[in-house]
């Protein structure tokens, strides 16, 4: 297996439509799975995603563990439904991060960053 440098890699794909970088230790499609996952859970909830991105792991992690990070806005009333529906799911996702911010009188939907980890190998 060659690794390119991410730098290099990010150059030479970043014309091409991706939901995540290309990975330095090569192509991870669970990831791109996560995310959609995550994705469809937010917009169900009635929320709009601004960003997402995967977090990096260590070289000591399993290949299939993952993490994710993702900013989005959605009406206070949605966002327990919001966070049972990505926990409540197979295979199992957890929270580890939530940081919520109140509706604001010009815009009455609350920004939402969550970080998702989980043991993700595209099964749904």
């Amino acid at each position: 297996m060659r690794l390119v440098p991410p730098a290099r890699c990010w150059r030479a794909c970043k014309s091409a439509p991706r939901l995540i970088p290309p990975h330095p230790m090569g192509a991870r499609p669970h990831l791109t799975g996560l995310l959609q996952r995550v994705a469809s859970i937010i917009t169900a909830a009635g929320g709009t995603i601004s960003s997402s991105e995967v977090v990096p792991q260590s070289t000591q992690a399993k290949n299939d563990h993952v993490k994710v990070t993702v900013s989005c806005e959605l009406e206070q009333s949605k966002l327990q439904q919001l966070l049972y529906d990505i926990e409540a799911g197979m295979p199992f996702l957890f929270i580890d991060q939530l940081v919520a911010q109140g509706p604001l009188p010009e815009n009455p939907r609350m920004r939402v960053v969550i970080e998702i980890s989980g043991v993700w190998s595209g099964a749904k």
